[in-house]
């Protein structure tokens, strides 16, 4: 079922094969944006074109991206919002070679395809300027700041579950704070 085929460079490869087709694993980067509005922390999500079900911002990182930037990027194209990631935008200079970047808050390798096409995602956490107001880049045509409760209120079909956990999540950060 799995097998190692030879890469162009003559090394051996890990791309797997299932039933003859390779098996596709893109790196994608999603970003939780929190904002306080009127002392309630509520969390960005949007309705997801092809999907059908609320999602925070986030897309593919793009070839020579790093993951915090395409986090960044992909926040700014869907919503018009200038984010800062937990953890800061920056990387930290670890020696004269070495960058330490900004953390995600953890990975999720997601199925979009059975056995044949997976996200490995970096989930990231980040908040929006007090004040500052979305703009739809991308015609999701719905996007709206959700608080805890309204969050707990998405039907089930309309939101995926580690989604809706992500979400608050996002939320309960802050609001610990």
């Amino acid at each position: 079922m799995s097998e190692k085929q030879p890469a162009a460079d003559g090394n051996e490869s890990h791309a797997e094969e299932v039933e003859g087709t390779p098996v596709q694993r893109h790196f994608c980067s999603t970003t939780y944006v929190t904002q306080k509005q009127s002392g309630v922390f509520k969390t960005l999500l949007l309705m997801h074109k092809k999907l059908g079900v609320w999602l925070p911002p986030g897309g593919h990182v793009e070839e020579n991206e790093l993951p915090h930037e395409a986090a960044l990027r992909e926040v700014f194209e869907e919503t018009g919002l200038r984010v800062t990631l937990d953890g800061g935008n920056e990387g930290k200079a670890m020696g004269e070679r070495t960058l330490l970047l900004p953390p995600a808050h953890h990975l999720q390798l997601e199925e979009i395809e059975a056995g044949r096409h997976y996200h490995i995602d970096f989930i990231y956490f980040a908040t929006a300027p007090d004040g500052a107001q979305v703009v739809d880049g991308e015609n999701h045509g719905d996007i709206k700041w959700f608080d805890e409760h309204e969050i707990r209120a998405i039907a089930e079909k309309d939101m995926f579950g580690e989604a809706r956990l992500n979400a608050l999540e996002s939320i309960w950060r802050h609001d610990k704070h």
